[in-house]
């Protein structure tokens, strides 16, 4: 049996393409601000970006996002954070020194010691022998805060 199909790069960029444009022509017809937007041109190339992350623990936190390209790799990119000023500086520095820091967006955030011992009572219900082998992976409650899926407020966020 023949081993898989390569997709080739250009392969690749045509798929990119045709995923934007299709979206693209969603939005133009869904929404006239949209529309009025794209005809107008007034896009930003890429570069720095100021992000603010609502951190359960800290409160905001402005980010400047740095989004450069690696060479030889045409379709990589590295994503740099810095704080954006002193009190991004601050919040950062208090969300490193946290002993048990809130994970989750605001709504639903809990102290990482309780979503370590929940994930603990959970794998003990679990029967060895239903176990899948783990993967050495950061755990989930240990990741950076991001959107929640339950909410569709974005003011929750």
């Amino acid at each position: 049996m023949a081993g898989p199909i390569p997709v080739t790069r250009a392969r690749r960029c045509w798929y990119w393409q045709h995923l934007a444009a299709t979206r693209r022509v969603r939005l133009l017809e869904a929404s006239d601000d949209f529309a009025r937007l794209w005809r107008s041109g007034d896009i930003a190339p890429p570069g720095s970006r100021i992000k603010v992350v609502r951190h359960a623990s800290v409160g905001e936190i402005r980010l400047t996002s740095t989004s450069m390209l690696v060479s030889g790799a045409p379709e990589t990119r590295v994503v740099v954070y810095t704080p954006c000023d002193e009190e991004g500086r601050d919040h950062v520095r208090r969300v490193r020194t946290l002993h048990d820091p809130l994970i989750g967006c605001p709504p639903h955030a809990k102290p990482l010691s309780v979503m370590r011992a929940e994930q603990a009572a959970a794998k003990e219900t679990v029967p060895a022998a239903a176990r899948t082998p783990e993967v050495e992976t950061a755990p989930a409650a240990e990741r950076a805060a991001g959107s929640c899926a339950e909410s569709s407020d974005p003011a929750s966020l």
